[in-house]
């Protein structure tokens, strides 16, 4: 028996793996203000109450720059500050008395995708997750990008779409996930003229979904609020075929449940963005979210026992 740690910034999922298949999933909140520790207990607890078993081996995943060799965080923005140099290899051995696999969430997702999901086979693809933040990672010659410093890749979140935009938490400006991710997409668009008149401004909340809902049924505001995150989404999408120059685009997120408008739109705007002189790109769309990182750590697993 098998498990993998999802540990998000807004929730944990815990997946339960036998025979080679993701046989059991849940989720709880995450706590971050508690710490690692703390959040690592909830989700051990959450993998207790389902299974009973022995865990032969664990599988975790972070958002944060992970050293994949030494299992350690070497770098944590806003998200488990006191993760950073924690030794999770040591807690899984005391906790469980297994070895460990670690990586970054978005390359656990993508490569998720890659090798069980809908990009599955697929060598060259970028993948781009619409949530609280943006996240991003990269296969190339079907191999995930990690770099030297394990952080090729997976900063995209980063790109500088506005050089004199509103400061960042990554300590930049301006960046895609300071505009457009989902923690801070009501701040931008309340920023926006004709907000303060908009069906948009009496929503108790402003997401994609608000957003979405507004523009269909007719408040102008809300349509240029749409197009607004999409040039977002678009332009840091533009600038991962320009980097890596991937054939498939993987789009993932909690936005994306909006995919109905959101996929054509950003479709639209990246084909006539892109530079991609060799052919047009395939866009594709997690079918379930929740599940890719579990899946990129199950793979991340077999690979470990075939390499050890």
């Amino acid at each position: 028996m098998r498990a993998a740690f999802d540990l998000g910034g807004t929730n944990i999922k815990v997946g339960i793996i036998a025979h080679g298949k993701l046989i059991r999933k849940g989720s709880v909140e995450t706590e971050p203000e508690a710490g690692i520790m703390a959040n690592l207990k909830k989700a051990s607890g959450l993998l207790r109450a389902g299974c009973d078993e022995k865990i032969e081996m664990l599988g975790i995943a972070v958002p944060g720059i992970v050293d994949i060799r030494n299992m350690k965080i070497t770098s944590s923005n806003a998200k488990f500050a006191d993760a950073v140099g924690f030794d999770f290899q040591k807690w899984c051995l005391e906790e469980f008395g297994c070895p460990l696999v670690m990586d970054n969430d978005a390359n656990a997702a993508l490569i998720g995708e890659a090798s069980r999901g809908c990009a599955m086979g697929e060598d060259n693809a970028v993948m781009m997750i619409l949530g609280t933040g943006i996240g991003t990672a990269a296969i190339i010659n079907g191999k995930p990008l990690r770099g030297k410093h394990y952080q090729a890749g997976i900063l995209g979140g980063h790109f500088v779409a506005d050089i004199n935009g509103d400061a960042c938490t990554c300590g930049g400006r301006g960046c895609l996930e300071t505009i457009a991710g989902s923690r801070e997409l009501e701040r931008s668009v309340s920023k926006m003229e004709g907000y303060s008149g908009s069906m948009l401004s009496k929503c108790r909340q402003v997401g994609m979904k608000e957003i979405i809902d507004c523009m269909e049924k007719g408040d102008v505001f809300s349509k240029i609020a749409f197009e607004m995150a999409i040039d977002v989404y678009s332009a840091g999408i533009t600038n991962l075929v320009h980097a890596y120059d991937p054939e498939v685009i993987v789009l993932s997120g909690g936005v994306m449940n909006g995919r109905k408008q959101i996929l054509p739109a950003i479709r639209r705007s990246v084909e006539k963005r892109a530079w991609t002189p060799w052919g047009k790109l395939r866009f594709l769309v997690a079918e379930d979210p929740d599940s890719s990182v579990l899946l990129g750590l199950q793979t991340l697993m077999e690979e470990y026992k075939d390499g050890h």
